[in-house]
């Protein structure tokens, strides 16, 4: 899909006063920035995440050394998992990746984390209800002017 797309632009910009290789320039200056914010999504999230664990009570515990990095790496990374430690329910977060670290904790913390994440989903998801509703409510307007303005044009 991206490579016709690619080979239609430096036909257009060959034909114009452009060249092909301006037009790989600029996209693959586009392609570098979309990955970059993709990655500073997916970052922002891990850290939305570490950080509701922290309020919950979890504790990071970094990996220091080699061996301690390969054993952060064997967990399901930004996956919160659970394992059993004397009869009782332990959970851990393992960030191999940005903080290379493991947050730990029991199941009070564990508790109090979901108990802030369905919080915070719940506002997200308020805050887009808001944000719908804003939009709604500028269309209504914007409709209502159109309507009363006998000077309308209609561009489309």
């Amino acid at each position: 899909m991206i490579r016709p797309l690619v080979a239609a632009l430096c036909v257009t910009a060959v034909i114009g006063t452009g060249g092909c290789s301006t037009v790989r320039r600029v996209f693959d200056t586009t392609r570098t920035y979309l990955g970059t914010a993709q990655a500073d999504a997916a970052r922002q999230r891990v850290l939305e995440t570490e950080s509701t664990l922290s309020a919950a009570g979890f504790h990071p515990v970094p990996a220091k050394r080699a061996a301690e990095l390969s054993h952060v790496s064997s967990l399901p990374p930004l996956e919160l998992s659970y394992y059993i430690d004397n009869g009782r329910f332990r959970y851990r977060f393992a960030d191999p990746e940005f903080c290379r670290c493991v947050f730990e904790g029991d199941q009070a913390a564990y508790q109090t984390y979901e108990r802030l994440r369905i919080a915070a989903e719940k506002e997200r998801s308020d805050r887009q209800a808001a944000q719908i509703r804003r939009e709604a409510d500028q269309q209504t307007a914007l409709d209502s002017v159109t309507a009363l303005n006998p000077l309308r044009f209609n561009w489309f």
